[in-house]
């Protein structure tokens, strides 16, 4: 989005928990990208957006096997997730 290279690296660490995320990046241990959890930091200051550059069209995608297609729980978990997208 906001036409930069975009060099691969085998160096990257990756926080998947969205909370260490943001307290990572709170005590200076890298950037993120700008969600709803940041918010708050954002207006006090204590963090701040590298870019202007939006990511509107970001989406998430919901991956399964076909064998989960039969599993009840899997089902109602993808019926939900469908629902509140």
């Amino acid at each position: 989005m906001a036409g930069l290279n975009y060099p691969e690296r085998a160096d990257t660490l990756i926080i998947p928990d969205p909370n260490n995320r943001v307290e990572a990046v709170i005590n200076n241990q890298g950037v993120a990208l700008d969600d709803a959890l940041i918010e708050r930091e954002v207006d006090a200051q204590r963090l701040y957006r590298l870019s202007d550059v939006d990511l509107s069209d970001y989406r998430y995608f919901l991956v399964y096997s076909s064998n989960s297609a039969s599993n009840p729980v899997a089902e109602k978990f993808s019926r939900w997730i469908l629902s509140i997208g």
